[in-house]
C-alpha cells in the first residue's frame, strides 16, 4: 500500500479516535483499535515467505500515523503503550526481557525508528510524562521501559539492551531524559503534580454526600 492511498485512511483514523477506540484504558471488554488491527498490521510488515499478503514498506504506518493530528498521533501511540502492556503482570526491573524488547520492536514498525525530534519522540514523551509511576504498577514500569528501549535503539546500529552508563546513552534517550526533566522541573509541573492525587480525589467527591 503506497503512502498516497494511505493518506485516504487519515480522516478514518481521526473519527475512530473521537469515538474512544485508541483510548489508554481500553481492556479486553471494551472495543479498541489496536486489540483487533495490530495483528494483521505486523502480519503485513512481516509476511512469511509462504503468505500472499502484499507486504507492507516500513515506512508506510509510520508517515500515515504521523500525518494525523498533533494530538490524534500522541493519543493513538499512548493507546498503543496501553496495549503492548495489557497482559504485563510483573518483570524483574534488573534483568533485560524478551517482552520489552519485542514490544520496542514493534512500536518500531508503527511510529518508525526514535530520532532526536519530531512526532514520534514527542508522543513517546508525552506518554511517559503521563504515566503514573507507581513502584507496585508493573504496567507503568513495563511501559517506560518499552520507551527507554524504542529511544535507545535510535541512536546505535542495533540494539542493546543492558544498562547504560552516563557515557553510553544515546543522544535520543538523552533527549527524551532533557525533555522530561525540563517538564519536571517547571515550578507550574511541580505545583500541580505535588497535588495532582488530592484534586482529583476532590473532584470525585464533589456533588455526592
Amino acid at each position: 500500500m503506497s503512502a498516497g492511498a494511505g493518506s485516504h485512511l487519515n480522516p478514518l483514523l481521526e473519527r475512530l479516535y473521537t469515538l474512544g477506540l485508541f483510548s489508554s484504558s481500553a481492556s479486553d471488554r471494551v472495543p479498541s483499535f489496536w486489540m483487533a488491527a495490530l495483528p494483521p498490521l505486523l502480519a503485513h510488515l512481516h509476511p512469511e515467505t509462504s503468505s500472499p499478503l502484499p507486504p507492507y514498506q516500513a515506512t508506510f504506518l509510520p508517515r500515515l500515523l504521523r500525518s494525523l493530528s498533533a494530538s490524534t498521533f500522541a493519543g493513538v501511540v499512548e493507546a498503543l503503550f496501553s496495549h503492548l502492556a495489557r497482559h504485563i503482570d510483573q518483570l524483574d526491573p534488573d534483568t533485560p526481557s524478551e517482552t520489552v524488547k519485542r514490544a520496542a520492536l514493534v512500536l518500531e514498525d508503527i511510529i518508525g525508528k526514535a530520532t532526536t525530534e519530531g512526532e514520534a519522540l514527542e508522543a513517546v514523551t508525552r506518554t511517559v510524562m503521563k504515566a503514573k509511576c507507581r513502584m507496585s504498577d508493573a504496567k507503568v514500569h513495563f511501559q517506560l521501559r518499552v520507551a527507554a528501549a524504542w529511544a535507545e535503539s535510535g541512536g546505535v546500529a542495533g540494539m542493546r539492551w543492558t544498562f547504560l552508563t552516563e557515557d553510553e546513552l544515546t543522544v535520543v534517550v538523552k533527549s527524551l531524559l532533557d525533555t522530561v526533566v525540563d517538564a519536571w522541573t517547571d515550578p507550574k509541573y511541580i505545583r500541580y503534580a505535588l497535588y495532582s492525587q488530592q484534586f482529583g480525589a476532590l473532584f470525585n467527591y464533589v456533588g455526592r454526600r
